[in-house]
């Protein structure tokens, strides 16, 4: 069985450092928990369609086998 994990990560414009890193299920839980920015939005984000983020944000999947 496969699962998923959404892994996503903000920077900061600055220096680049991590500011924040979490973990989600799906990307539904990942745009509940930041409602500023809509679904479909983030869908794009990770798919890796809108590169208007990707100096402050990314994206990453994670599979893992359990």
């Amino acid at each position: 069985m496969k699962n998923i994990c959404w892994k996503v990560c903000f920077y900061n414009l600055v220096n680049d450092d991590t500011v924040e890193e979490t973990c989600y299920e799906s990307i539904e839980d990942i745009s509940k928990a930041y409602p500023k920015i809509p679904l479909h939005t983030w869908r794009n984000i990770c798919l890796g369609r809108s590169k208007v983020y990707d100096r402050f944000l990314s994206v990453i999947k994670d599979t893992k086998t359990v």
